[in-house]
């Protein structure tokens, strides 16, 4: 017999995890009405249903983005869904907005743990190996350790193991499993990019345009430190983001362009 539960303690687990009314009700009365099981029951719920959802196109997003208060690290993220209407809800702008702000805190190298290429994780390995022979720890164990020490590996540089710096408790696999829930679509981190001022004396800056569909990083350095902090140095940064989101140029100086480029255009041109 299912539990009776009230539509004030359904109001409650509604804006507590943002799932729908008939989903929280199942929850509570499957949980004997009590809340804290039934978040987890959601969201157990949620990343099965968000395991199925994996395998739909999700051609739509935004670019999230985030620069540091000091103008010295920026980083782009592409945050991806499977419609526009989605991809204009505030909430799946915030979570792009917030996972540029973890990837610039947690600098991940890849994706997950599958996308760490196998030369590095073979190499970590072997590191791993080598301490746990030099601490003296009996042969019959040091399997079992290497491999506990290549998963807190995993969640140190892998993004979707990471635990969200805002919620640590939280991974930001289950951050997006829970938007994943909410909206009921397929979300996936396509791709992201960081930038570092390149000196003491260099600022760098993100520019997003169109919606957040289309964004530029850009790392400038001024002369010195007086010059950095100026009004005419910081609007040329953004003069010059714009620029490149406009006119898309591969290279900042014509020196730079590939031998092999240049000779094709020739080509063409002739």
């Amino acid at each position: 017999m299912a539990t009776m539960v009230s539509s004030k303690d359904v109001k409650e687990l509604r804006d507590r995890t943002g799932a729908g009314m008939m989903d929280c009700k199942k929850a509570l009365e499957e949980c004997g009405g009590d809340i804290g099981k039934a978040i987890e029951f959601l969201r157990k719920s949620g990343a099965a249903k968000a395991e199925k959802r994996a395998g739909r196109a999700a051609t739509e997003g935004v670019v999230g983005h985030y620069l540091h208060h000091n103008g010295k690290i920026a980083v782009l993220v592409e945050l991806n869904c499977e419609t526009d209407f989605v991809a204009r809800n505030e909430e799946f702008v915030q979570v792009a907005r917030y996972l540029a702000e973890h990837i610039a805190a947690a600098a991940p190298v890849a994706l997950d743990k599958d996308s760490i290429p196998p030369e590095k994780v073979e190499q970590e390995r072997r590191i791993f190996v080598e301490q746990v022979k030099q601490s003296g720890k009996p042969e019959n164990m040091i399997e079992k350790i290497v491999d506990g020490k290549m998963e807190a590996y995993y969640k140190d540089v892998a993004l979707m193991h990471q635990a969200w710096v805002r919620e640590p408790k939280k991974t930001i696999g289950d951050l997006v499993k829970e938007l994943s829930a909410k909206t009921g679509e397929n979300i996936v981190i396509r791709r992201w990019a960081a930038l570092e001022a390149p000196s003491a004396a260099g600022l760098v800056h993100a520019y997003v345009h169109m919606g957040g569909k289309l964004a530029v990083l850009v790392a400038a350095e001024a002369p010195n430190d007086a010059a950095k902090s100026s009004p005419d140095f910081k609007a040329f940064i953004e003069n010059v983001s714009m620029q490149i989101a406009a006119m898309r140029p591969i290279v900042v100086r014509k020196e730079e362009i590939e031998a092999s480029a240049i000779a094709k255009q020739k080509e063409i041109f002739q």
